[in-house]
């Protein structure tokens, strides 16, 4: 499994849990910030805190519904 491929599974499992569905995750996989962060990084959770960004700052992209998976990972 690439760290791609890694990090795309937990973003996905994450967003299920917080309301977000299948077209959201297509949506970031296609953010080339996203794409070019994810090439050049072996940590997956920094992709995933990147990702999280993301949604945050482009809410015309996608509209989060909260950061629990952010303040999860922090604590």
């Amino acid at each position: 499994m690439t760290i791609s491929t890694h990090l795309h599974v937990h973003l996905y499992e994450c967003f299920v849990k917080n309301g977000f569905n299948h077209a959201d995750l297509k949506a970031i996989k296609k953010i080339p910030l996203l794409i070019t962060w994810t090439k050049n990084t072996t940590d997956p959770y920094s992709n995933f805190t990147l990702a999280l960004w993301i949604l945050k700052h482009k809410p015309r992209v996608l509209k989060p519904r909260r950061d629990a998976c952010l303040r999860k990972r922090s604590s």
